[in-house]
């Protein structure tokens, strides 16, 4: 135990010690409050001490006040305060704290405790000159390497504010409130909250920020005189679920998957974002016609809402709305390590898109396979939200080597991604009634005018 501690320890049996006689001497005794013996109530400092020689020990057996007057006028001293100026009756420890003195000149003041009839006084000269003799040098008691740090905005889902490094003069200490100083908030924490004079880098941890709400902490370090603000913004976390509209007006549901938003429903658009029409082949005669290099068009099902595209048109770059584009390979890739980790047990992510049989599309054809998508499709496909419908594709036309018929039917569901495998195939997700977690080719090159359906994703950062 060091000399500081066991002294605190010593002053508390004392106080405890006297207030034993208070109440037994106050029948006789009109005595409302006692000092420690021996402590210093005549206390002289230098210009840089922050605090007095010692802290005010003293005991109450009721309610306590403090003032501060300055002994060369009756003006209350904004260089000198104390921990506390209040208090009830027991046995208190009372700490004085100073500003530098860069007045140049000597000053003093006098503490008074008051309580009931009685009074404790004590007091504090400043001396103009440090230890040395000398006067204090002018200039800040803190400054900060970077000050393009003390305003810092953060992303919701960042732990880590950047770190500030300042030097004092003097011994400094912090403080967190929150923006309009009612509380301390309690999703950021400082790296530690005082010290000596000297040079430090002060971190910031802070909590994910999972309301959509910014909030906003004030970190305010003070050393001698001087003080400085850090303000510390943390974004509101980005929100899970949206829509977006193309240039008909289509309105698609959307939805973020780790750090990609994707269309929850097929494409419906017949024009580029540009509002140029797309060649309509859904006649045989135009759908035939439609070759591997061709730019292609897009075909509809009678009596349905679903549009298939060929590649040509889902590789124009123009398919979909401003901000958002055809997925990639890799960005699918993406999606299915999401899912199988958020929804799907660590080992399943098939079945957690496809649709269940929601009425949207062909229902899935059913399969005696326990997992397989076909299998109980209504009470466990479609954990994610994602929606994939059965919804078939249109086989390349003649001119593309096929017989450009309807495939498929409650068997199948493509998306084209952005992937070219070859001069005549490019990459497609397939989902089949009978895939289950242990299927493998679920990304399968396909012709380039045959008919998929389409949707688009966007990076969560735009």
């Amino acid at each position: 135990m060091n000399m500081r501690v066991k002294t605190r320890i010593c002053s508390y049996a004392i106080l405890g010690v006297l207030l034993c006689f208070f109440y037994a001497c106050k029948k006789d005794k009109d005595v409302d409050l006692v000092a420690k013996e021996g402590q210093s109530l005549e206390q002289i400092v230098y210009a840089d001490d922050i605090q007095g020689t010692d802290e005010v020990f003293f005991a109450t057996t009721g309610e306590w006040t403090s003032s501060i007057a300055q002994t060369s006028d009756s003006n209350e001293p904004n260089w000198i305060s104390t921990s506390s100026d209040h208090g009830i009756e027991g046995s208190h420890i009372v700490r004085i704290d100073l500003k530098r003195n860069r007045t140049g000149q000597r000053r003093s003041a006098v503490i008074t405790f008051s309580s009931g009839n009685s009074k404790l006084l004590v007091r504090v000269t400043q001396e103009a000159t440090l230890e040395n003799g000398e006067f204090p040098q002018d200039g800040p008691d803190i400054v900060v390497d970077d000050e393009t740090l003390l305003s810092q905005t953060i992303e919701g889902n960042i732990e880590n504010a950047l770190p500030v490094t300042f030097t004092t003069s003097d011994s400094w200490n912090a403080r967190v409130e929150d923006a309009d100083f009612t509380g301390v908030p309690s999703w950021i924490r400082l790296s530690r909250y005082e010290a000596g004079k000297g040079t430090h880098t002060l971190q910031f941890m802070l909590q994910q920020n999972i309301s959509e709400e910014e909030r906003l902490a004030l970190v305010t370090i003070q050393s001698g005189d001087s003080e400085i603000r850090i303000v510390i913004t943390q974004k509101g976390a980005e929100p899970t679920t949206g829509t977006v509209t193309d240039v008909e007006g289509n309105s698609y549901p959307t939805k973020r998957f780790g750090n990609r938003w994707w269309m929850l429903k097929n494409l419906q658009t017949t024009r580029y974002k540009d509002n140029i029409a797309i060649a309509n082949a859904s006649t045989n005669a135009g759908w035939n016609a439609i070759t591997f290099e061709a730019i292609g068009g897009y075909s509809t099902r009678i009596n349905t809402p679903f549009i298939y595209y060929t590649f040509g048109v889902v590789n124009t770059g123009r398919l979909c709305p401003e901000g958002w584009r055809v997925p990639t390979e890799s960005d699918l890739i993406e999606l299915f390590d999401y899912v199988k980790t958020t929804y799907g047990g660590g080992t399943s992510f098939l079945k957690e898109l496809a649709d269940n049989n929601s009425g949207i599309a062909d229902n899935w054809t059913g399969s005696s396979t326990v997992g397989a998508i076909g299998n109980n499709a209504v009470a466990t496909n479609n954990a994610s939200g994602f929606s994939m419908a059965a919804v078939r594709h249109r086989n390349a036309g003649t001119a593309g080597g096929g017989d450009g018929a309807f495939s498929g039917s409650g068997q199948y569901a493509g998306l084209w991604t952005a992937t070219s495998s070859s001069a005549n195939n490019a990459r497609v997700f397939i989902l089949h009634y009978s895939y289950h977690k242990g299927t493998t080719n679920y990304l399968q090159g396909a012709s380039k005018s045959t008919g998929y359906s389409c949707r688009c994703v966007r990076d969560s950062s735009k």
